[in-house]
């Protein structure tokens, strides 16, 4: 099979990475991605611990786990989908605070009941949100400059997951699971609250475009 013939291609040059690193929304972006991994190992880590600490079987805490990870195999594509009906920012918020009322549910109710809520949320919802993330941080800057921006943020991703386990770490062996997975909550509302202040501060400079057109 031959080739195609080869077609000119238009590069069109980066911003300065410089610009690219201190864009604000690019960097709220990040904190909320770096959030999102503190949140998603912690969770990962240590909610088994948290199962089997709370009085339940170590058989059907494995079966939880074991069910988690077949709901995350979905979650990409289902949140994928309800992002295009909904809108990026929208779906955002919806499966951030589905991911925080299924860690706040552990800590008020630490029953069996409470972390299969807790499990069958958690597993639709947790790789969906980093996905959206991921899509949400190439679209703070120009096409040409995605590549440099997911890089960035993915940073601030990494940071978290790094520093995650030995907060909680901490935090469980002076105060128990329940302060952990609280302040896992708390952390989850402060990266609610940046995104919606991405969508309004987009919202007004589009209206601001708008305006000056006319």
């Amino acid at each position: 099979i031959k080739n195609p013939p080869a077609k000119a291609q238009v590069i069109l040059p980066t911003s300065p990475v410089k610009k690219i690193y201190t864009n604000p929304r690019l960097i709220k972006v990040g904190i909320i991605y770096g959030i999102v991994g503190f949140t998603y190992i912690v969770q990962s880590i240590f909610i088994m611990s948290f199962m089997l600490d709370a009085g339940l079987n170590q058989q059907l805490a494995g079966k939880l786990m074991a069910v988690s990870g077949i709901l995350s195999i979905f979650s990409s594509p289902i949140w994928g989908g309800v992002s295009d009906r909904l809108g990026r920012m929208n779906a955002i918020l919806l499966a951030m605070g589905l991911n925080m009322l299924s860690t706040l549910i552990p800590v008020f109710f630490p029953t069996t009941l409470g972390f299969i809520v807790n499990i069958v949320i958690q597993g639709s919802v947790a790789t969906g949100v980093m996905t959206l993330v991921q899509a949400l941080s190439t679209e703070q800057v120009a096409s040409q400059d995605t590549p440099i921006a997911f890089s960035y943020v993915t940073f601030y991703f990494a940071s978290g997951q790094l520093i995650g386990p030995s907060l909680a770490g901490w935090i469980i062996d002076f105060s128990g699971f329940r302060y952990a997975f609280f302040l896992l909550a708390l952390f989850m509302v402060i990266s609610i609250y940046l995104c919606i202040q991405i969508s309004t501060n987009k919202q007004v400079e589009s209206n601001r475009a708008i305006n000056q057109n006319h």
